[in-house]
């Protein structure tokens, strides 16, 4: 029998996971702005409009190489791949969590923070040849 889907499972599904949420951030960072100005409680005004645009285009990036990379061998590539999300995700959770405690941010930065660690640890996982 077939097991249930699980992204931390393996390479190739924790790619497609990363995929679909990367594409849906920079759909929501291109489309509709303040709709994360609001979840992190932060003011939509036009230029953090005009850099979570700049932002949702590289979450596009993000989104078409973790599609790509989804059947990736284990070589340096795939792991320079991994490296790279690991330390992105664990930076962005890293500021988020300063940020929130700075106060520019309100609680909703909470679901970026817990997501982003959950990406770099199971992301820093095929850096040490799992499959």
């Amino acid at each position: 029998m077939k097991s249930v889907f699980r992204p931390w499972q393996s390479y190739h599904d924790l790619s497609i996971t990363a995929s679909i949420i990367t594409g849906a951030l920079f759909l929501c960072l291109l489309l509709v702005p303040g709709l994360i100005h609001w979840l992190f409680s932060i003011p939509s005004e036009p230029a953090t409009d005009f850099m979570s645009r700049r932002a949702g285009v590289l979450f596009l990036g993000l989104s078409i190489i973790t599609f790509q990379a989804r059947h990736a061998p284990q070589t340096q590539l795939r792991r320079g791949i991994s490296l790279g999300i690991a330390v992105m995700m664990a930076s962005l959770a890293l500021l988020g969590t300063a940020e929130y405690f700075r106060g520019h941010t309100g609680i909703g930065i909470w679901l970026a923070i817990v997501t982003e660690t959950l990406f770099a640890l199971l992301y820093a996982r095929f850096l040490f040849g799992k499959n």
